[in-house]
């Protein structure tokens, strides 16, 4: 009987390695699935590999396009070995790839649910150059918030825009933060140097070999300022967001100064959550991925 099982078993691994996984397998046979593993690795490893010489290398970078799909494979049920091994790399390396592609699966879902409460009606993403399209857009005195990423150009737009009491909020490079401080010092008023704290790792300033750990946002506003808002800290970490874009910046992070620096109905300038909201991007492509996101 068990001699018999274990060629059952055998022979569905060699049908469909993918389909018949251990779990899968020891369902049909009415056994444990640690029991069918043990056959099957009784015959050699239960791991089908495309090539007997290759060998798990933890230096493997799997392109992001396929990290959704090593992540699907697992979570349906296939064994970890076997992405592994399909993969080159090694079995911690698809535990790392699932746990994050999982995550970032469910701050997908809660930023849907939070679209929802919103409604789409207060979302308005145009494609252009906004120095060419804001004028005709964007009337003067209107916005509540700018949160932006370069900040280049966008003093001139700030000032006609914002509010009084409003603010313009810069993500900066260090090596570029005294031209941003000066330009935007021409319209705006100084607020504060925010801070996002690095979770990935330091990132290096090889010029002078300088560790960073931290990147600057730069705070101004239009004057007069009336502060009405309750105390918040200065510095904020979101993690890494690189899914959809290589300059993205984590949704934690805006969300961060959207709740603290504007009120429920408030529109924010620039395509990054927010109460109401309205992107702009010469760049069609992360147009229709911004809208991709909140559709």
């Amino acid at each position: 009987m068990r001699k018999k099982q274990i060629e059952i078993a055998r022979a569905l691994r060699k049908e469909d390695a993918k389909k018949n996984t251990d779990a899968k397998v020891a369902a049909k046979l009415g056994v444990d699935r640690s029991t069918v593993s043990k056959w099957l690795k009784k015959n050699g490893s239960n791991v089908k590999r495309h090539n007997t010489s290759d060998r798990p290398d933890a230096r493997v970078k799997i392109p992001p396009k396929e990290r959704p799909k090593v992540a699907k494979r697992v979570n349906k049920g296939e064994e970890t070995e076997q992405v592994a091994a399909d993969y080159g790399i090694t079995t911690r390396q698809v535990r790392s790839i699932v746990a994050a592609e999982n995550k970032e699966k469910q701050k997908k879902e809660e930023r849907k649910k939070l679209l929802k409460e919103l409604g789409t009606e207060t979302i308005d993403i145009h494609h252009g150059d906004f120095r060419k399209i804001t004028g005709k857009l964007i009337a003067d005195n209107s916005i509540d918030l700018i949160l932006t990423d370069p900040p280049y150009n966008k003093e001139k737009l700030a000032a006609r825009v914002l509010k009084p009491g409003s603010w313009c909020l810069a993500y900066a490079g260090h090596s570029f933060l005294v031209e941003v401080i000066n330009l935007m010092g021409e319209y705006l008023e100084w607020g504060w140097p925010f801070a996002v704290g690095h979770t990935g790792g330091d990132s290096r300033f090889r010029k002078h070999k300088i560790q960073v750990g931290w990147k600057p946002i730069v705070g101004y506003y239009k004057p007069p300022l009336s502060v009405w808002w309750d105390w918040f800290p200065d510095v904020v970490s979101g993690g890494r967001e690189k899914a959809d874009h290589k300059w993205q910046q984590p949704v934690v992070e805006a969300e961060h100064f959207i709740k603290n620096l504007t009120l429920k109905n408030a529109v924010v300038l620039d395509p990054n959550l927010g109460r109401q909201w309205i992107g702009i991007d010469i760049d069609r492509h992360c147009v229709e991925t911004a809208r991709s996101r909140i559709a």
